[in-house]
């Protein structure tokens, strides 16, 4: 439990509060050696934290996921393939494609497959946007515009996005 909440109200699937035994699986999903190799949380990380945490920060700074995800639409719209870089404004936007791609870690939480849309556009890159006025850069995988978006996750681990620092170079702080 945290804060006199249930963990399992923290995500929700159509409106509907996760089963702990779905965070379970989700968490484990999540873990290093699992569905990715370096993972999408240290072993001792607790994904529903980071979730909570970050969704409390963003609530405290009154920015939607969903504003996160529009203004990182925007700066990539200025992209048409087969580029890889491109400046557009105070932005300096770098993609590197990688073979394969990353499935997302939430689809454990579905119990069937038809009900998970796999999220497989640009699942295979990474990006690196810098603030050229700012002088701020951040690089992070592709699929973290679907997993704020959806999920509020910011990731953990060796790929973690700080939302305050994302925030900042997308200059909506």
């Amino acid at each position: 439990m945290m804060s006199g909440r249930r963990q399992e109200d923290f995500i929700q699937l159509d409106t509907q509060p996760v089963s702990k035994e779905k965070l379970d699986r989700l968490h484990e999903a999540c873990l290093p050696n699992r569905m990715s190799q370096v993972g999408f949380i240290k072993a001792d990380q607790d994904v529903v934290l980071i979730i909570k945490t970050d969704r409390d920060y963003l609530q405290s700074v009154a920015v939607t996921p969903q504003q996160i995800v529009a203004r990182l639409g925007e700066l990539l719209d200025h992209f048409s393939f087969p580029k890889t870089e491109v400046k557009h404004g105070n932005y300096h936007i770098k993609l590197t494609n990688f073979l394969g791609y990353q499935l997302c870690p939430f689809e454990v939480l579905y119990d069937e497959p038809n009900q998970y849309k796999r999220y497989n556009y640009w699942a295979n890159s990474e990006m690196t946007l810098s603030n050229l006025k700012k002088n701020l850069t951040v690089t992070f995988p592709s699929m973290l515009l679907h997993l704020i978006e959806h999920y509020c996750f910011f990731e953990g681990g060796n790929f973690r996005v700080e939302p305050q620092t994302l925030l900042s170079v997308l200059e909506l702080i």
